[in-house]
């Protein structure tokens, strides 16, 4: 019998986070699901993890031999999904019990093609009222948008929505389309941007309700958490791909004949992407190593742009110095201290992640 759900959960070592998320989806109210877990190349005890899990029939687990991104890894994933919906979940984040049966049934009764439910921030930083404000800072749209109007782009520079991929539902017809679509490349930044400006292009309905809160998002790594820790010029540049692959949307946004306005509107959106670069720049052991890296991605290597680019490496020099100093000082790290010591007691105590 074809489920109705495919829930698809890309894994890169994430071993300390993964339990939480697997447990989350495995005790769904709805029975009629797959959980297609995609071992993307992890060298920590994630594949141990996942292992543990397989002896339930609605687990299928596909590994990677070596780590190729979030993007490719859902896209093995879809091809192995038969649902007749389709859900992502990062092994860092976890649903409510309901979420596949409340998804499921609220996708089919508005008759839509994206459903979008609400979502609860956790974080082991920050404040509940900082909590709040990301969790509204996750652009909503209520109601129906139909035809051309579920595009997520507009001509004002804000999206209609927010672009995650893990607070909505999907037609598999949909997801499988778009993916196709899309030629391969290692990407683990704005890859949810990417895929879903070109989901809501190619949707003709979409349907967005607060009503039920089904996901639980993860806010806890990033650069100014304190708890990222440096990175190499190898990874910097994996990051760093993700404006390679600009230009390919670009052409694709192209081919579907979308308009010029909104065409501009998109190329607006590099400016997310250099920011993604510009923080883990300041993650690099050392500067230097990624300067040519980061020149080719974010300049294509146009002499022109030398002295813009000497004078943006100098001040992400500055900003280096600044975070570390900032990472080192006695009440940041007593601060990290005090609240990592009551999630420890707490994980140990309840076998749940804090």
């Amino acid at each position: 019998m074809q489920p109705t759900v495919s829930v698809l959960i890309p894994i890169h070592n994430a071993a300390n986070t993964l339990k939480t998320s697997l447990d989350s989806v495995k005790r769904q109210t709805l029975q009629e699901i797959e959980i297609i877990c995609i071992n993307d190349g992890s060298t920590d005890r994630s594949a141990e993890i996942l292992e543990s899990y397989a002896q339930d029939p609605r687990f299928k687990i596909i590994s990677l031999p070596e780590n190729q991104g979030t993007f490719l890894a859902r896209k093995q994933g879809l091809k192995a999904a038969s649902g007749k919906y389709i859900m992502f979940l990062d092994a860092d984040d976890w649903f409510e019990p309901d979420a596949c049966e409340t998804a499921a049934r609220e996708i089919q009764r508005h008759n839509v093609q994206i459903y979008h439910f609400g979502t609860r921030v956790e974080s082991p930083t920050l404040s509940w009222r900082e909590r709040r404000e990301i969790e509204q800072s996750l652009i909503f749209h209520p109601g129906y948008l139909k035809g051309d109007d579920t595009f997520i782009l507009t001509e004002s520079g804000e999206n209609k929505y927010d672009h995650l991929l893990c607070d909505k539902i999907f037609s598999s017809d949909l997801c499988k389309k778009v993916y196709q679509s899309m030629p391969d490349a290692h990407i683990i930044c704005m890859e949810d941007f990417f895929t879903f400006v070109l989901l809501s292009l190619e949707a003709d309905s979409y349907y967005g309700s607060k009503r039920h809160h089904l996901l639980h998002y993860y806010f806890a790594t990033g650069i100014w958490s304190g708890t990222q820790k440096k990175i190499s010029p190898k990874q910097f540049a994996v990051y760093c791909q993700a404006l390679t692959y600009f230009p390919v949307v670009l052409n694709l946004l192209r081919q579907k004949g979308v308009e010029e306005k909104y065409i501009q509107r998109f190329q607006l959106s590099k400016g997310a992407l250099l920011t993604c670069c510009f923080q883990k720049f300041y993650l690099l052991e050392n500067s230097d190593d990624g300067l040519d890296c980061f020149l080719k991605c974010c300049f294509d290597n146009n002499k022109e742009s030398f002295y813009t680019a000497n004078a943006l490496y100098s001040r992400l020099a500055l900003y280096e110095t600044y975070l570390r100093d900032y990472h080192m000082s006695y009440s940041v790290r007593l601060g990290l201290f005090l609240t990592w010591l009551p999630r420890k007691l707490l994980s140990l105590l309840t076998g749940r992640r804090y």
